[in-house]
């Protein structure tokens, strides 16, 4: 069995390196000033061939495209599209507007905008050596740049204002990225503001969008706590949890983040939405396999706690009990209270 495996393994390797020297060949070619588009074709296809069989369909679909075989992308590659695709989109866009299908390829196109933020310079470049290796077809190219460029209007305002995000937000050296915090709640303002409008609202890039927005609402919540502004510090971080569900996360980071807007709420002293969390907390405590039984206890002392600020007896004396059940200690003393 183990030499079986051990096989399979340099099949595998043999099959990678292969696609790699192949796609190398490909790229060498058409980086050429003037190239030869027999000989583009052919590496290509070989390139296209190798890393279909490695699987590595975004890979495949680029070369296919410029193999001349682009109805192979249309046809069989774009069923290999899923929620982590990226460039497959515009490769395969590209294609359809190789075939005339303006349509689907805008289609192609929105998807690839939901998959980045920073798109439109490759595919520019996209366009460049299409319409060298191509053609035949420069007036679909030519309409497809179009539909491209109108599809990607909304964002360019977009992306430039996030390609100073990192500068701005973070305390940074360079002067001219200094900012006051009403100046950088102002500029996160006008982020959140695009990203609110009806156009960023298509459910294609809903997955997208809620991932930003998390970051956007976080960082203005940091904002307002450093401004000691503690009910505007909740209120913009529970709109960063409720774009953080939009997207995949992982049980510990929402865990974290329920803690967090735990203690908020109990700094102002709104422990109704403290306890609404922190009963989050606890369900997954419940549900999670291997937890020490101290932790549980811990954490439905940690509840009644808040129920008793909330001034809710009955729940304080119930979670309290629980608490005490869960560590093992007798607690039938209190039914005498």
């Amino acid at each position: 069995m183990k030499i079986f495996f051990n096989i399979l393994l340099f099949i595998s390797l043999f099959t990678h390196l292969k696609a790699g020297s192949y796609a190398k060949e490909c790229r060498v070619e058409y980086k050429k000033e003037l190239f030869d588009i027999v000989e583009i074709k052919k590496s290509c296809s070989k390139a296209a061939k190798a890393k279909e069989e490695s699987k590595l369909y975004e890979s495949a679909s680029w070369f296919y495209l410029l193999s001349g075989n682009y109805k192979y992308n249309t046809e069989h590659i774009k069923k290999f599209i899923n929620k982590k695709s990226n460039v497959i989109y515009s490769n395969i866009g590209h294609s359809y507007i190789l075939e005339s299908n303006f349509t689907q390829a805008k289609e192609m196109y929105l998807g690839y905008l939901n998959s980045s933020n920073f798109v439109n310079l490759y595919m520019q470049d996209d366009f460049k050596l299409l319409l060298k290796l191509y053609p035949q077809h420069k007036k679909e190219l030519t309409k497809g740049l179009a539909i491209w460029d109108e599809l990607y209007l909304p964002y360019k305002e977009m992306t430039l204002l996030l390609s100073e995000y990192p500068f701005i937000i973070k305390d940074t050296e360079y002067k001219e990225y200094k900012k006051t915090d009403e100046e950088k709640i102002n500029y996160l303002s006008s982020i959140i503001k695009q990203q609110e409008s009806k156009h960023f609202k298509v459910e294609k890039f809903i997955q997208r969008n809620a991932r930003l927005l998390f970051y956007l609402y976080r960082d203005m919540s940091k904002i307002y706590k450093r401004k000691k502004e503690y009910s505007k510090e909740v209120f913009y971080y529970s709109k960063a949890i409720k774009h953080m569900m939009l997207y995949k996360k992982s049980p510990l980071q929402e865990i974290q983040m329920y803690g967090e807007i735990v203690s908020m709420y109990e700094n102002i002293k709104d422990y109704n939405h403290a306890i609404k969390y922190y009963k989050k907390i606890i369900k997954y405590i419940e549900k999670a396999q291997g937890i020490d039984k101290n932790y549980k206890a811990e954490a439905y002392r940690y509840l009644a706690g808040l129920y008793h600020s909330a001034g809710d007896s009955s729940n304080t004396i119930k979670y309290y009990q629980k608490s005490l059940e869960t560590s093992g200690v007798d607690y039938k003393w209190m039914d005498k209270l």
